[in-house]
């Protein structure tokens, strides 16, 4: 199941969502383990991107938030462009 909430604030349309699941996959405790060790550096780059990626062409649709924490934290990607 997923909750979703949108919000205006500033101008800005947000939307956040909630993920509720019975159980994790591999993938997601791999996921869980990188977050976990995540430097200062890189939660500043996800957080560029997506502000590049909400003032750019792209929706949330084509470069969702998972693509970009994988992109960075095991690419080691820092561009838009590199997506």
């Amino acid at each position: 199941m997923i909750v979703v909430l949108i919000h205006e604030f500033e101008g800005r349309r947000w939307e956040i969502e909630i993920w509720f699941r019975e159980a994790l996959s591999e993938s997601d405790e791999y996921f869980n383990k990188l977050l976990s060790n995540i430097s200062g550096q890189q939660r500043k780059t996800i957080l560029e991107l997506k502000c590049q990626r909400e003032l750019g062409d792209l929706s949330k649709h084509q470069l969702d938030s998972a693509t970009i924490y994988k992109g960075v934290l095991t690419e080691g990607k820092v561009n838009i462009e590199d997506f």
